[in-house]
């Protein structure tokens, strides 16, 4: 059985390039990822989807909607979201068509708002409308583009590769009910958004910038 990777204890910085044909002086991209709890657990793996669903489901949600209307990027990346393809949850969020030089500002704006979600009550029944359009996600045979079979296969291979159960990842009703439960606490998705993102020091900002002469040299390479 493989042993978790070490946890970092601050938020990692990593630039690099990647190859345009022109360069442009808004072709930057700035993604963000945070490591959360195991994929195999029935209970972090509806919370990350939960989380996801509020802060990134549709225009109206608050970090959706920043990184919609900022002026310091063109649009949303294509990354948003959850991965739970891995043995641990990654939540993701990001921009294309960033100025260079402008990942300090944006982060601070993806950090006011993630803050501001902290100090803001929420409307209950947004809450539960979220956890049901979770359920009926999962309970939806015909929900996705790949047959409902594989779609649970998809769910529990990190349980069986990490050997853990497979079962409560095959119905995640008892773990919907327990969120269900959680919400009605004013303090809970506050919790959830600092334990997840805020004071999870265990994730990364990644800066791409475009280079024109990149393909050249790994050409010559």
């Amino acid at each position: 059985m493989s042993v978790p990777e070490d946890r970092f204890d601050s938020l990692r910085e990593v630039e690099a390039m990647y190859a345009v044909d022109e360069f442009g002086s808004r072709r930057t991209h700035v993604a963000w990822a945070w490591v959360l709890g195991e994929c195999a657990d029935a209970d972090n793996f509806v919370e990350a989807h939960f989380l996801s669903s509020l802060l990134l489901e549709h225009s109206a949600s608050p970090l959706q909607h920043y990184l919609e209307t900022t002026e310091l990027a063109n649009a949303p990346s294509e990354l948003c979201g959850i991965d739970d393809s891995t043995r641990n949850l990654v939540f993701m969020c990001g921009v294309e068509g960033a100025g260079s030089g402008s990942a300090r500002d944006l982060q601070d704006g993806v950090w006011k708002v993630l803050e501001s979600c902290c100090r803001e009550a929420l409307d209950i029944t947004a809450l539960e409308a979220t956890i049901d359009r979770l359920e009926m996600e999962q309970r939806d045979i015909g929900n996705g583009t790949f047959p409902f079979g594989l779609q649970l296969m998809g769910r529990i291979l990190p349980a069986a590769m990490y050997r853990r159960a497979p079962e409560p990842l095959l119905d995640l009703g008892p773990a919907l009910t327990k969120l269900r439960r959680a919400i009605s606490n004013p303090g809970f998705v506050a919790g959830l958004i600092r334990r997840s993102l805020l004071e999870n020091t265990h994730s990364v900002r990644v800066v791409m910038n475009p280079d024109a002469t990149k393909a050249k040299r790994d050409l010559a390479e």
